[in-house]
Protein backbone atom coordinates (compact mmCIF):
# COMPACT_ATOMS: atom_id res chain seq x y z
CA UNK A 1 0.00 0.00 0.00
CA UNK A 2 1.33 3.43 -0.91
CA UNK A 3 2.37 5.85 1.84
CA UNK A 4 -0.07 8.46 0.58
CA UNK A 5 -2.95 5.97 0.92
CA UNK A 6 -1.86 5.07 4.43
CA UNK A 7 -1.70 8.77 5.35
CA UNK A 8 -5.23 9.31 4.02
CA UNK A 9 -6.54 6.37 6.05
CA UNK A 10 -4.84 7.62 9.21
CA UNK A 11 -6.16 11.11 8.58
CA UNK A 12 -9.75 9.85 8.20
CA UNK A 13 -9.41 7.68 11.31
CA UNK A 14 -8.11 10.69 13.25
CA UNK A 15 -11.09 12.78 12.21
CA UNK A 16 -13.47 9.95 13.08
CA UNK A 17 -11.92 9.53 16.52
CA UNK A 18 -12.09 13.27 17.11
CA UNK A 19 -15.77 13.38 16.17
CA UNK A 20 -16.49 10.35 18.33
CA UNK A 21 -14.71 11.94 21.26
CA UNK A 22 -16.58 15.17 20.72
CA UNK A 23 -19.95 13.41 20.73
CA UNK A 24 -18.95 11.41 23.80
CA UNK A 25 -17.85 14.53 25.65
CA UNK A 26 -21.03 16.36 24.66
CA UNK A 27 -23.17 13.44 25.75
CA UNK A 28 -21.30 13.34 29.04
CA UNK A 29 -21.80 17.08 29.49
CA UNK A 30 -25.51 16.65 28.89
CA UNK A 31 -25.78 13.84 31.42
CA UNK A 32 -23.23 15.03 33.97
CA UNK A 33 -24.82 16.40 37.09
CA UNK A 34 -22.51 17.61 39.83
CA UNK A 35 -23.30 16.66 43.42
CA UNK A 36 -25.71 18.95 45.19
CA UNK A 37 -23.04 20.79 47.13
CA UNK A 38 -21.28 21.72 43.84
CA UNK A 39 -24.40 23.20 42.27
CA UNK A 40 -23.67 26.54 43.94
CA UNK A 41 -20.53 28.51 44.89
CA UNK A 42 -18.84 27.46 48.15
CA UNK A 43 -20.00 28.92 51.44
CA UNK A 44 -18.03 30.14 54.44
CA UNK A 45 -17.76 28.01 57.56
CA UNK A 46 -20.41 29.00 60.08
CA UNK A 47 -17.87 30.60 62.42
CA UNK A 48 -17.00 33.36 59.88
CA UNK A 49 -19.12 36.43 59.18
CA UNK A 50 -20.21 36.55 55.56
CA UNK A 51 -20.65 40.34 55.82
CA UNK A 52 -16.87 40.78 56.24
CA UNK A 53 -15.88 38.39 53.46
CA UNK A 54 -13.88 39.51 50.46
CA UNK A 55 -15.79 38.03 47.53
CA UNK A 56 -13.63 37.24 44.52
CA UNK A 57 -14.28 35.71 41.16
CA UNK A 58 -11.28 34.21 39.41
CA UNK A 59 -10.87 37.07 36.94
CA UNK A 60 -10.79 39.65 39.74
CA UNK A 61 -8.24 37.57 41.63
CA UNK A 62 -6.02 37.52 38.54
CA UNK A 63 -6.35 41.30 38.11
CA UNK A 64 -5.29 41.86 41.71
CA UNK A 65 -2.33 39.50 41.32
CA UNK A 66 -1.21 41.19 38.10
CA UNK A 67 -1.41 44.58 39.76
CA UNK A 68 0.08 43.83 43.18
CA UNK A 69 2.42 40.84 42.85
CA UNK A 70 5.76 42.16 44.04
CA UNK A 71 7.82 40.16 41.55
CA UNK A 72 5.84 41.64 38.68
CA UNK A 73 6.13 45.13 40.15
CA UNK A 74 9.91 44.76 40.08
CA UNK A 75 9.95 43.33 36.57
CA UNK A 76 7.79 46.15 35.22
CA UNK A 77 10.40 48.56 36.56
CA UNK A 78 13.09 46.53 34.81
CA UNK A 79 11.13 46.71 31.54
CA UNK A 80 10.84 50.47 31.98
CA UNK A 81 14.57 50.72 32.65
CA UNK A 82 15.38 48.64 29.56
CA UNK A 83 13.22 50.92 27.41
CA UNK A 84 15.12 53.90 28.78
CA UNK A 85 18.38 52.08 27.99
CA UNK A 86 17.38 52.05 24.31
CA UNK A 87 16.90 55.83 24.39
CA UNK A 88 20.18 56.16 26.27
CA UNK A 89 21.98 54.22 23.54
CA UNK A 90 20.46 56.46 20.85
CA UNK A 91 21.39 59.66 22.63
CA UNK A 92 24.79 58.23 23.45
CA UNK A 93 25.49 57.92 19.73
CA UNK A 94 23.73 60.92 18.27
CA UNK A 95 23.58 63.57 21.00
CA UNK A 96 25.52 66.66 19.85
CA UNK A 97 28.50 67.71 21.92
CA UNK A 98 29.55 71.31 22.56
CA UNK A 99 32.84 72.54 24.02
CA UNK A 100 34.53 75.92 24.46
CA UNK A 101 37.68 77.32 26.04
CA UNK A 102 39.43 80.62 26.78
CA UNK A 103 43.20 80.99 26.90
CA UNK A 104 44.24 83.88 29.19
CA UNK A 105 47.77 84.23 27.78
CA UNK A 106 49.46 87.38 26.57
CA UNK A 107 46.96 87.35 23.74
CA UNK A 108 43.63 86.10 25.05
CA UNK A 109 42.14 83.46 22.71
CA UNK A 110 38.79 81.81 22.53
CA UNK A 111 37.56 78.63 20.84
CA UNK A 112 34.28 76.75 20.54
CA UNK A 113 33.26 73.56 18.77
CA UNK A 114 30.31 71.26 18.29
CA UNK A 115 30.12 67.78 16.86
CA UNK A 116 27.59 65.08 16.08
CA UNK A 117 27.84 61.41 15.12
CA UNK A 118 26.17 60.10 11.97
CA UNK A 119 24.19 56.85 11.51
CA UNK A 120 26.94 55.70 9.14
CA UNK A 121 29.50 55.74 11.95
CA UNK A 122 31.00 58.99 10.71
CA UNK A 123 31.20 62.32 12.49
CA UNK A 124 30.90 66.00 11.68
CA UNK A 125 32.69 68.62 13.78
CA UNK A 126 32.39 72.38 13.45
CA UNK A 127 34.82 74.73 15.22
CA UNK A 128 35.51 78.42 15.55
CA UNK A 129 38.17 80.41 17.34
CA UNK A 130 40.17 83.55 17.44
CA UNK A 131 41.58 86.34 19.54
CA UNK A 132 39.56 88.74 21.64
CA UNK A 133 41.45 91.69 20.17
CA UNK A 134 39.74 93.27 17.20
CA UNK A 135 42.73 92.70 14.88
CA UNK A 136 43.58 89.21 16.15
CA UNK A 137 41.87 87.31 13.36
CA UNK A 138 39.37 84.45 13.50
CA UNK A 139 38.98 80.97 12.05
CA UNK A 140 36.16 78.56 11.20
CA UNK A 141 36.61 74.83 10.54
CA UNK A 142 34.48 71.95 9.31
CA UNK A 143 35.64 68.35 9.60
CA UNK A 144 34.07 65.12 8.39
CA UNK A 145 35.37 61.61 9.14
CA UNK A 146 33.93 58.34 7.96
CA UNK A 147 35.18 54.79 8.67
CA UNK A 148 35.29 52.63 5.57
CA UNK A 149 35.95 49.18 7.04
CA UNK A 150 36.11 48.81 10.81
CA UNK A 151 33.14 50.53 12.39
CA UNK A 152 31.05 50.52 9.18
CA UNK A 153 28.64 48.21 7.32
CA UNK A 154 26.33 48.86 4.40
CA UNK A 155 23.24 47.84 6.38
CA UNK A 156 24.39 50.21 9.19
CA UNK A 157 24.13 47.42 11.79
CA UNK A 158 27.73 47.86 12.94
CA UNK A 159 27.54 51.63 13.56
CA UNK A 160 24.23 51.10 15.38
CA UNK A 161 25.45 48.09 17.37
CA UNK A 162 24.84 49.60 20.81
CA UNK A 163 21.28 50.60 19.89
CA UNK A 164 20.44 47.19 18.43
CA UNK A 165 21.78 45.31 21.45
CA UNK A 166 19.83 47.63 23.77
CA UNK A 167 16.64 46.90 21.78
CA UNK A 168 17.23 43.16 22.01
CA UNK A 169 17.79 43.45 25.77
CA UNK A 170 14.56 45.43 26.10
CA UNK A 171 12.58 42.83 24.14
CA UNK A 172 14.04 40.05 26.26
CA UNK A 173 13.06 41.91 29.41
CA UNK A 174 9.49 42.27 28.14
CA UNK A 175 9.39 38.55 27.40
CA UNK A 176 10.74 37.83 30.89
CA UNK A 177 7.82 39.82 32.27
CA UNK A 178 5.41 37.75 30.19
CA UNK A 179 6.95 34.51 31.43
CA UNK A 180 6.70 35.64 35.05
CA UNK A 181 3.14 36.89 34.56
CA UNK A 182 2.07 33.52 33.14
CA UNK A 183 3.64 31.83 36.15
CA UNK A 184 1.77 34.16 38.51
CA UNK A 185 -1.49 33.42 36.69
CA UNK A 186 -0.95 29.69 37.07
CA UNK A 187 0.01 30.14 40.72
CA UNK A 188 -2.99 32.38 41.44
CA UNK A 189 -5.45 30.03 39.78
CA UNK A 190 -4.01 27.09 41.70
CA UNK A 191 -4.33 28.96 45.00
CA UNK A 192 -7.85 30.10 44.10
CA UNK A 193 -8.96 26.52 43.41
CA UNK A 194 -7.25 25.40 46.62
CA UNK A 195 -9.54 27.78 48.52
CA UNK A 196 -12.54 26.46 46.61
CA UNK A 197 -11.54 22.89 47.40
CA UNK A 198 -10.97 23.68 51.07
CA UNK A 199 -14.38 25.35 51.44
CA UNK A 200 -16.26 22.60 49.63
CA UNK A 201 -14.29 20.00 51.57
CA UNK A 202 -15.36 21.69 54.78
CA UNK A 203 -18.98 21.43 53.64
CA UNK A 204 -18.55 17.72 52.93
CA UNK A 205 -16.95 17.24 56.33
CA UNK A 206 -19.80 19.11 58.00
CA UNK A 207 -22.30 16.93 56.18
CA UNK A 208 -20.46 13.82 57.35
CA UNK A 209 -20.59 15.19 60.87
CA UNK A 210 -24.33 15.76 60.55
CA UNK A 211 -24.84 12.22 59.25
CA UNK A 212 -22.83 10.88 62.18
CA UNK A 213 -24.92 12.99 64.57
CA UNK A 214 -28.15 11.70 62.98
CA UNK A 215 -26.85 8.16 63.40
CA UNK A 216 -26.21 8.82 67.11
CA UNK A 217 -29.77 10.12 67.50
CA UNK A 218 -31.19 7.06 65.73
CA UNK A 219 -29.11 4.63 67.81
CA UNK A 220 -30.18 6.40 71.03
CA UNK A 221 -33.81 5.81 70.08
CA UNK A 222 -33.11 2.19 69.24
CA UNK A 223 -31.27 1.65 72.52
CA UNK A 224 -34.15 3.26 74.39
CA UNK A 225 -36.57 0.93 72.57
CA UNK A 226 -34.40 -2.08 73.34
CA UNK A 227 -33.74 -2.77 69.68
CA UNK A 228 -29.91 -2.67 69.89
CA UNK A 229 -27.33 -3.00 72.62
CA UNK A 230 -25.74 0.09 74.26
CA UNK A 231 -22.41 -0.82 72.65
CA UNK A 232 -23.87 0.31 69.34
CA UNK A 233 -24.31 3.78 70.82
CA UNK A 234 -20.67 3.88 71.88
CA UNK A 235 -19.60 3.04 68.36
CA UNK A 236 -21.83 5.75 66.89
CA UNK A 237 -20.49 8.37 69.31
CA UNK A 238 -16.93 7.34 68.48
CA UNK A 239 -17.68 7.91 64.80
CA UNK A 240 -19.16 11.34 65.65
CA UNK A 241 -16.02 12.27 67.58
CA UNK A 242 -13.90 11.35 64.58
CA UNK A 243 -15.94 13.64 62.35
CA UNK A 244 -15.52 16.44 64.90
CA UNK A 245 -11.75 16.12 64.50
CA UNK A 246 -12.17 16.15 60.70
CA UNK A 247 -14.17 19.38 60.97
CA UNK A 248 -11.40 21.05 62.96
CA UNK A 249 -8.78 19.95 60.45
CA UNK A 250 -10.86 21.12 57.50
CA UNK A 251 -11.25 24.52 59.16
CA UNK A 252 -7.47 24.75 59.50
CA UNK A 253 -7.12 23.81 55.82
CA UNK A 254 -9.46 26.66 54.90
CA UNK A 255 -7.35 29.12 56.89
CA UNK A 256 -4.14 27.85 55.29
CA UNK A 257 -5.58 28.11 51.77
CA UNK A 258 -6.70 31.68 52.51
CA UNK A 259 -3.20 32.65 53.62
CA UNK A 260 -1.66 31.17 50.47
CA UNK A 261 -4.00 33.16 48.25
CA UNK A 262 -3.56 36.32 50.33
CA UNK A 263 0.21 36.01 49.90
CA UNK A 264 -0.01 35.74 46.13
CA UNK A 265 -2.47 38.64 45.93
CA UNK A 266 -0.24 40.68 48.30
CA UNK A 267 -3.24 41.82 50.33
CA UNK A 268 -2.53 44.48 52.98
CA UNK A 269 -1.94 43.06 56.44
CA UNK A 270 -5.03 44.77 57.81
CA UNK A 271 -7.11 42.76 55.31
CA UNK A 272 -5.82 39.36 56.37
CA UNK A 273 -8.50 38.88 59.00
CA UNK A 274 -11.19 39.05 56.30
CA UNK A 275 -12.32 35.64 55.05
CA UNK A 276 -12.00 35.02 51.30
CA UNK A 277 -15.07 33.79 49.50
CA UNK A 278 -14.63 32.63 45.89
CA UNK A 279 -17.71 33.16 43.77
CA UNK A 280 -16.62 30.90 40.91
CA UNK A 281 -17.01 27.15 41.05
CA UNK A 282 -15.34 24.47 38.98
CA UNK A 283 -17.42 23.39 36.00
CA UNK A 284 -17.15 20.86 33.24
CA UNK A 285 -17.23 22.22 29.71
CA UNK A 286 -16.28 19.65 27.06
CA UNK A 287 -13.41 20.69 24.87
CA UNK A 288 -12.22 19.24 21.60
CA UNK A 289 -9.18 16.94 21.82
CA UNK A 290 -5.83 18.46 20.95
CA UNK A 291 -3.03 16.53 19.30
CA UNK A 292 0.47 16.83 20.67
CA UNK A 293 1.74 17.94 17.26
CA UNK A 294 -0.81 20.77 17.01
CA UNK A 295 -0.08 21.88 20.58
CA UNK A 296 3.66 21.83 19.88
CA UNK A 297 3.19 23.98 16.78
CA UNK A 298 1.22 26.45 18.89
CA UNK A 299 3.96 26.45 21.52
CA UNK A 300 6.63 27.21 18.92
CA UNK A 301 4.58 30.20 17.83
CA UNK A 302 3.56 31.63 21.19
CA UNK A 303 5.96 30.62 23.98
CA UNK A 304 7.85 33.61 25.33
CA UNK A 305 10.86 31.57 26.48
CA UNK A 306 11.41 30.31 22.93
CA UNK A 307 11.19 33.88 21.67
CA UNK A 308 13.79 34.82 24.27
CA UNK A 309 16.10 32.12 22.94
CA UNK A 310 15.70 33.42 19.39
CA UNK A 311 16.61 36.90 20.59
CA UNK A 312 19.69 35.52 22.33
CA UNK A 313 20.74 33.83 19.08
CA UNK A 314 20.12 37.09 17.21
CA UNK A 315 22.21 38.92 19.80
CA UNK A 316 25.10 36.46 19.51
CA UNK A 317 24.97 36.62 15.70
CA UNK A 318 25.19 40.40 15.92
CA UNK A 319 28.12 40.10 18.33
CA UNK A 320 29.91 37.80 15.90
CA UNK A 321 29.43 40.34 13.13
CA UNK A 322 30.89 42.97 15.43
CA UNK A 323 33.90 40.77 16.17
CA UNK A 324 34.46 40.15 12.46
CA UNK A 325 34.22 43.87 11.78
CA UNK A 326 36.61 44.69 14.61
CA UNK A 327 39.18 42.39 12.97
CA UNK A 328 39.22 44.56 9.81
CA UNK A 329 41.81 47.30 9.28
CA UNK A 330 40.81 50.72 10.48
CA UNK A 331 40.55 52.88 7.36
CA UNK A 332 39.00 56.30 7.86
CA UNK A 333 38.32 58.97 5.30
CA UNK A 334 38.60 62.53 6.56
CA UNK A 335 37.89 65.90 4.98
CA UNK A 336 38.83 69.13 6.72
CA UNK A 337 37.90 72.62 5.58
CA UNK A 338 38.95 75.81 7.34
CA UNK A 339 38.27 79.45 6.75
CA UNK A 340 40.62 81.88 8.43
CA UNK A 341 41.06 85.66 8.74
CA UNK A 342 44.62 86.03 10.03
CA UNK A 343 44.40 89.81 10.13
CA UNK A 344 41.93 92.52 9.40
CA UNK A 345 43.93 93.65 6.34
CA UNK A 346 44.47 90.34 4.50
CA UNK A 347 40.86 89.11 4.33
CA UNK A 348 39.61 85.53 4.54
CA UNK A 349 41.53 82.50 3.29
CA UNK A 350 40.17 78.97 2.80
CA UNK A 351 41.92 75.60 2.84
CA UNK A 352 40.56 72.10 2.28
CA UNK A 353 42.45 68.87 2.90
CA UNK A 354 41.58 65.19 2.59
CA UNK A 355 43.06 62.48 4.77
CA UNK A 356 42.96 58.69 4.69
CA UNK A 357 44.22 57.04 7.87
CA UNK A 358 45.05 53.39 8.36
CA UNK A 359 45.65 51.30 11.46
CA UNK A 360 45.90 47.53 11.54
CA UNK A 361 46.96 44.70 13.80
CA UNK A 362 48.57 42.36 11.27
CA UNK A 363 48.74 39.19 13.38
CA UNK A 364 45.30 39.54 14.95
CA UNK A 365 45.85 36.74 17.47
CA UNK A 366 43.57 38.27 20.08
CA UNK A 367 40.79 38.67 17.53
CA UNK A 368 41.31 35.13 16.29
CA UNK A 369 41.05 33.67 19.77
CA UNK A 370 37.97 35.78 20.50
CA UNK A 371 36.30 34.48 17.31
CA UNK A 372 37.02 30.87 18.31
CA UNK A 373 35.45 31.49 21.70
CA UNK A 374 32.47 33.10 20.03
CA UNK A 375 32.03 30.10 17.75
CA UNK A 376 32.09 27.75 20.74
CA UNK A 377 29.53 29.87 22.57
CA UNK A 378 27.33 29.78 19.46
CA UNK A 379 27.49 25.99 19.36
CA UNK A 380 26.57 25.87 23.05
CA UNK A 381 23.58 28.16 22.42
CA UNK A 382 22.35 26.00 19.54
CA UNK A 383 22.70 22.84 21.61
CA UNK A 384 20.87 24.50 24.50
CA UNK A 385 18.08 25.47 22.11
CA UNK A 386 17.70 21.84 21.01
CA UNK A 387 17.51 20.78 24.66
CA UNK A 388 14.93 23.48 25.29
CA UNK A 389 12.81 22.30 22.35
CA UNK A 390 12.97 18.74 23.68
CA UNK A 391 11.74 20.02 27.04
CA UNK A 392 8.91 21.94 25.38
CA UNK A 393 7.89 18.87 23.37
CA UNK A 394 7.87 16.73 26.52
CA UNK A 395 5.90 19.34 28.46
CA UNK A 396 3.35 19.74 25.70
CA UNK A 397 2.80 15.99 25.40
CA UNK A 398 2.36 15.73 29.15
CA UNK A 399 -0.13 18.62 29.18
CA UNK A 400 -2.13 17.12 26.30
CA UNK A 401 -2.27 13.75 28.05
CA UNK A 402 -3.28 15.38 31.32
CA UNK A 403 -6.01 17.38 29.63
CA UNK A 404 -7.46 14.29 27.96
CA UNK A 405 -7.21 12.19 31.12
CA UNK A 406 -8.92 14.82 33.28
CA UNK A 407 -12.26 14.16 31.58
CA UNK A 408 -11.98 10.42 32.14
CA UNK A 409 -10.98 10.93 35.77
CA UNK A 410 -13.97 13.18 36.35
CA UNK A 411 -16.35 10.68 34.76
CA UNK A 412 -15.00 7.85 36.91
CA UNK A 413 -15.20 9.98 40.07
CA UNK A 414 -18.79 10.98 39.26
CA UNK A 415 -19.82 7.35 38.78
CA UNK A 416 -18.10 6.38 42.01
CA UNK A 417 -19.94 9.10 43.91
CA UNK A 418 -23.30 8.10 42.42
CA UNK A 419 -22.67 4.50 43.47
CA UNK A 420 -21.73 5.64 46.98
CA UNK A 421 -25.02 7.54 47.30
CA UNK A 422 -26.98 4.43 46.36
CA UNK A 423 -24.92 2.30 48.74
CA UNK A 424 -25.58 4.65 51.64
CA UNK A 425 -29.31 4.65 50.94
CA UNK A 426 -29.42 0.85 50.84
CA UNK A 427 -27.23 0.47 53.93
CA UNK A 428 -29.40 2.90 55.89
CA UNK A 429 -32.56 0.98 54.99
CA UNK A 430 -30.88 -2.28 55.98
CA UNK A 431 -29.87 -0.77 59.30
CA UNK A 432 -33.40 0.45 60.00
CA UNK A 433 -34.67 -3.06 59.28
CA UNK A 434 -32.02 -4.61 61.52
CA UNK A 435 -29.92 -6.03 58.70
CA UNK A 436 -26.84 -3.89 59.33
CA UNK A 437 -24.89 -2.17 62.07
CA UNK A 438 -24.18 1.50 62.66
CA UNK A 439 -20.50 0.69 62.01
CA UNK A 440 -21.43 -0.48 58.52
CA UNK A 441 -23.46 2.68 58.00
CA UNK A 442 -20.55 4.81 59.22
CA UNK A 443 -18.19 3.10 56.80
CA UNK A 444 -20.53 3.74 53.88
CA UNK A 445 -20.94 7.37 54.98
CA UNK A 446 -17.17 7.73 55.02
CA UNK A 447 -16.98 6.18 51.54
CA UNK A 448 -19.54 8.70 50.27
CA UNK A 449 -17.59 11.62 51.72
CA UNK A 450 -14.39 10.33 50.12
CA UNK A 451 -16.17 9.86 46.78
CA UNK A 452 -17.54 13.41 46.90
CA UNK A 453 -14.12 14.83 47.68
CA UNK A 454 -12.60 12.75 44.89
CA UNK A 455 -15.13 14.15 42.42
CA UNK A 456 -14.45 17.66 43.66
CA UNK A 457 -10.72 17.09 43.22
CA UNK A 458 -11.27 15.66 39.73
CA UNK A 459 -13.38 18.66 38.74
CA UNK A 460 -10.73 21.11 39.95
CA UNK A 461 -8.04 19.00 38.26
CA UNK A 462 -10.04 19.38 35.04
CA UNK A 463 -9.85 23.16 35.41
CA UNK A 464 -6.13 23.01 36.18
CA UNK A 465 -5.42 20.72 33.24
CA UNK A 466 -6.60 23.37 30.81
CA UNK A 467 -4.48 26.00 32.54
CA UNK A 468 -1.46 23.69 32.30
CA UNK A 469 -2.09 23.17 28.58
CA UNK A 470 -2.40 26.91 27.96
CA UNK A 471 0.83 27.44 29.90
CA UNK A 472 2.64 24.73 27.93
CA UNK A 473 1.55 26.24 24.60
CA UNK A 474 2.22 29.86 25.59
CA UNK A 475 -1.43 30.94 25.39
CA UNK A 476 -2.20 31.57 29.05
CA UNK A 477 -1.93 35.37 28.96
CA UNK A 478 -4.12 35.63 25.86
CA UNK A 479 -6.71 33.18 27.16
CA UNK A 480 -7.00 35.09 30.42
CA UNK A 481 -7.15 38.43 28.56
CA UNK A 482 -4.16 39.86 30.45
CA UNK A 483 -2.61 42.94 28.83
CA UNK A 484 0.70 43.67 30.51
CA UNK A 485 0.95 47.06 28.80
CA UNK A 486 -2.33 48.20 30.40
CA UNK A 487 -1.80 46.75 33.87
CA UNK A 488 0.76 49.17 35.27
Amino acid sequence: MKKSTIHRILFVLGIALGIAFGFAARAYADTYTPPEFLSRPPALPASYAASRALRLDLHEALKIAMRQHLGLVVQRKEVEASELAVLEAKWGLYEPSVSSSIDFGSTPLWSASTGIALPTGGRIDIGAGGAFAGDGGAALSLSFTQPLLRGFSLDLMIPRYSILTARIASKKQQLALEISAAGVIEETESAYWDVVYALYSHEVTMKSRQLAADTVTLVERQVAAGMVSPSELANAKSRLAQTEVSVLRSTQSVEQSWDSLRTILVLPHDQWDRPLLPTDRPTFTPRAPTSAEAAYATALKHRADLAQTELSLEESALARRKEDNDALPQIDLGIHTSVEDPSASNGWTRATTGVISLSWTPFGKQRSLAKKQSRIRREIELTSKEAQLQGVWNGVRSAVRGDAASTQDLLAASQSRAAAVISLDLETKKYINGGSSNLDVANVQSSLASAELSELGALIAYERAQTTLYQATGQLLAQRHIDLQVVR
